[in-house]
């Protein structure tokens, strides 16, 4: 058994002896790799503006890979002001315009952990792979002012929740770093 570890074309090679003759078929055969480790789920998102995060490690964190049905121009992180980005980052939350309501298809490794930078007032996050309690967000130096974790899904809604593949408005009273983390990795998050 050959174990192909990459997409592509491969001539492939049959031979059967059946101890008179011996014949050979060679084939192509289309080979998509497919990492063991990876994981697939599913988001779905509103037409119009949406709250977005990347909840697995992608190959390709092009906004416009992911969000194929996204309007170009509108990934947006917000770091006391709105700037405009191409690439999703692990733990940074977004706001991104959809042409249509639909659901987007996420393949990629697990994340477990994600240590996250937050400046003074309000800050866009966005989880890991698995859903989190707000309760559970490690937060050392008591930055995160109690109450103000917001997701959006047409209007802004108290959320108790980090669930996979969305963004949150998150507050704080001074800069610091938080970690949010799976159950199995919170003793050993920060």
């Amino acid at each position: 058994i050959h174990v192909y570890e990459s997409h592509g074309t491969y001539s492939v090679s049959l031979m059967v002896d059946d101890g008179e003759d011996t014949d050979t078929i060679t084939q192509s055969v289309e080979v998509e790799y497919v990492d063991p480790d990876a994981i697939e789920f599913d988001v779905s998102y509103y037409s119009d503006w949406n709250l977005v995060g990347l909840p697995l490690d992608v190959e390709d964190n092009n906004y416009l890979t992911i969000f194929p049905d996204a309007i170009e121009g509108t990934l947006y992180e917000f770091t006391n002001t709105y700037v405009a980005r191409q690439d999703l980052e692990i733990g940074v939350g977004y706001w991104l315009r959809m042409n249509a309501s639909g659901t987007v298809i996420f393949e990629g490794g697990e994340i477990t952990k994600a240590l996250i930078d937050l400046n003074t007032d309000w800050n866009l996050i966005s989880g890991i792979s698995t859903d989190v309690s707000v309760a559970n967000i490690v937060d050392p130096n008591g930055i995160i002012i109690p109450g103000t974790v917001y997701g959006f899904s047409g209007t802004y809604e108290d959320s108790s929740v980090i669930a996979p593949g969305k963004g949150y408005w998150i507050r704080t009273n001074s800069s610091g770093t938080i970690a949010i983390c799976t159950d199995e990795e919170w003793y050993a998050c920060y």
